[in-house]
């Protein structure tokens, strides 16, 4: 079997979490632009902007959270395989969140209204996975030791020990 380094799983999470941002966000944009004709500019406007705002507190709670357990539990990987960028049971909620893009797009043909509304949405989740991710770039907190390992105190802490798990 194939074994990956843990910082390229790191990478391939990454890229997935940039590339659904980038599709959510340019979708949304789309959205909001062309209800903006129909509409008139402020409702577009105030939807984009609550979502933007809500996007950045939801990425900087929720979807940080989510990052750094992925990160962490990375980390922990024994013999990590490079399909192991994630836990399997997030592509089964990756897969439904695809199908649940799917028929938001369907809705969002039904008119400007419903448009504004879908593009909230993306821009929200987009703004989110953006949020959060800064997550993969912070040292801490799973580059540091290990869960449950614990770090020596006294005189041999200046040379960094640690006792407990080991990557």
């Amino acid at each position: 079997m194939p074994t990956a380094r843990h910082s390229l799983l790191k990478w391939i999470a990454a890229a997935v979490w940039y590339v659904g941002a980038g599709v959510l966000l340019w979708k949304g944009a789309e959205r909001l632009v062309e209800s903006a004709a129909s509409l008139g500019t402020l409702w577009p406007a105030v939807v984009g902007v609550l979502a933007v705002g809500l996007g950045a507190l939801q990425g900087r709670t929720l979807f940080r959270r989510a990052c750094v357990r992925n990160l962490r539990r990375i980390r922990a990987l024994r013999s990590p395989r490079p399909w192991q960028f994630f836990r399997p049971a997030f592509f089964l909620a990756l897969a439904a969140m695809i199908a649940a893009a799917v028929v938001l797009s369907m809705l969002a043909e039904r008119g400007p209204v419903a448009a504004v509304l879908v593009g909230g949405v993306d821009w929200l989740i987009g703004f989110s996975l953006l949020t959060g991710s800064a997550a993969f770039w912070s040292r801490a907190p799973e580059t540091g030791p290990q869960a449950g390992a614990e770090t020596v105190r006294g005189p041999q802490a200046e040379t960094g020990t640690v006792r407990g798990p080991q990557p």
